[in-house]
């Protein structure tokens, strides 16, 4: 809560707490889960206010060999899509993307609804930044793109993820702007203008949502 409200200290304060804990504890699987979705949680948070994308790495790998420590597959696929999102951040998309799509399968096969549409936004985030600069082959991505973002509203829709909602209709229009698609980027456009009337957000805010 503290983090959604934008409380970076007291956010950070009670992770630790959370990490503290788990340390006094026995490595038991039930703690190790825990102590592993903490870790995640503070990159997050660390990410979002201005924590060095260096540093936010180290945490994530750190989590990451926890994960395989305790043969958590699940949690240690999205440790490493929360690494390719830093990746992406960082400029390295061609990276970010070998990554996405080595774990991008499992998500899909065992994720929630919100798990499956943001490893999904996120992929086609990395497709976008590593499309061809010009010609037919950039529009042929950015029209797949357009398709796959179809699957990541609907999603979205489905958990009532607002936010993230507003994100995705405005990728889409950016992409339909670009292979020249007016009439579907006006329809996007419109789209983000209801929800956005309804759930008024600050789109500079939506930059900082992590993976």
């Amino acid at each position: 809560m503290y983090f959604l409200k934008g409380d970076a200290t007291d956010a950070l304060e009670t992770i630790q707490d959370i990490l503290d804990f788990c340390k006094t504890e026995d490595d038991s699987l039930h703690f190790a889960s825990l102590r592993l979705k903490a870790m995640i949680l503070m990159s997050q948070v660390q990410l979002s206010y201005g924590s060095s994308q260096s540093t936010n790495i180290l945490l994530l790998n750190e989590a990451l060999s926890w994960a395989k420590k305790f043969h958590l597959h699940y949690l240690a696929a999205i440790v490493e899509m929360h690494i390719a999102n830093v990746q992406l951040l960082m400029g390295c998309a061609k990276n970010a993307l070998v990554l996405v799509r080595k774990v991008l399968p499992l998500i899909m096969a065992h994720g929630s609804a919100y798990d499956m549409a943001r490893g999904l936004l996120l992929y086609t985030k990395c497709r976008i930044a590593t499309a061809p600069l010009s010609g037919e082959a950039r529009v042929k991505v950015f029209q797949s793109c357009c398709e796959a973002l179809e699957s990541v509203k609907q999603n979205f829709s489905k958990i009532g993820a607002q936010v993230r909602l507003l994100q995705t209709w405005y990728i889409q229009a950016q992409l339909h702007n670009d292979v020249g698609n007016i009439a579907a980027r006006n329809q996007c456009a419109w789209m983000y203008r209801q929800l956005e009337t309804q759930n008024p957000v600050d789109l500079s805010n939506m930059l900082h949502i992590m993976y």
